[in-house]
């Protein structure tokens, strides 16, 4: 069974409105020939005004005024953050709905899911310090010690490879995916 059809339950294909800055979406982008199933991650800049500064995140950003509705957002976010293109350079298989992230709970992120198409290949661009691929069957889940800019030293549950530690709003998303991917 592939891809599309293990994640059939969690996807759909309406995406709303791109309202203002309180919304936001992330591009989750699938290779399948990259030591079995692999996702793209980056790594945010550090930045003083960004509440998510130096994290391992999924390419994505706030709704912009130009953006017409959050997939528009998707788009954009995909292009500026690592070099790729929805529709030529990834295929669209939907949206998850909404979450939110525990450090700005009014904010409404939508997750949209795509695989790698062909061999395009990502390249990072300004605002990411970094951009990469992860074999998902390489993750461990577990208990890490991490720093939140706004609550300091905290105790969760994340995602872990190499020295990368991924928790919080991109860890919950991945891990509902992952369940749904099982067995990888």
């Amino acid at each position: 069974m592939g891809i599309r059809e293990r994640l059939r339950g969690l996807l759909s294909d309406e995406y709303a409105a791109a309202e203002s800055g309180e919304n936001a979406a992330v591009v989750v982008v699938f290779d399948e020939g990259r030591d079995g199933l692999a996702g793209l991650f980056i790594r945010r800049r550090s930045n003083e005004g960004d509440p998510w500064s130096g994290q391992v995140a999924f390419p994505g950003g706030r709704a912009h005024e130009g953006d017409a509705t959050l997939l528009d957002t998707a788009r954009r976010e995909l292009y500026e953050e690592v070099g790729l293109k929805l529709d030529k350079d990834v295929h669209l298989l939907g949206a998850m709905r909404p979450v939110n992230p525990g450090n700005i709970p009014t904010m409404r992120v939508t997750p949209f899911i795509g695989i790698l198409a062909g061999r395009a290949e990502p390249r990072r661009g300004d605002e990411p310090l970094d951009v990469f691929w992860i074999p998902l069957r390489e993750l461990r889940y577990r208990v890490c010690s991490v720093h939140s800019k706004t609550r300091g030293v905290m105790q969760v549950r994340a995602f872990v490879y190499d020295n990368m530690v991924i928790w919080g709003m991109t860890a919950r998303i991945l891990r509902e995916l992952l369940n749904a991917l099982e067995p990888l």
